[in-house]
């Protein structure tokens, strides 16, 4: 409504990874989360957008690290 996009959907329209996992049930090893963690941005940034990663393998939280890689002006 505001002009906001996913970058990361932009990206990869298909692609299934998770940025949460509960800590209850064991989730995170029976690959069962959620992306909860967004790089949301304007229309004409979003262009400039080299990759979004989700650093799944990062552990010591429920969250895992997301990084944003632009292309510079």
């Amino acid at each position: 409504q505001h002009g906001f996009v996913d970058a990361y959907r932009c990206l990869y329209p298909t692609r299934i990874q998770y940025t949460w996992w509960t800590y209850r049930m064991n989730a995170r090893q029976r690959g069962i989360g959620w992306r909860l963690d967004f790089y949301m941005l304007s229309g004409c940034l979003v262009e400039r957008v080299n990759d979004v990663i989700i650093h799944d393998e990062v552990k010591g939280s429920d969250h895992c690290p997301v990084s944003l890689i632009i292309e510079d002006a």
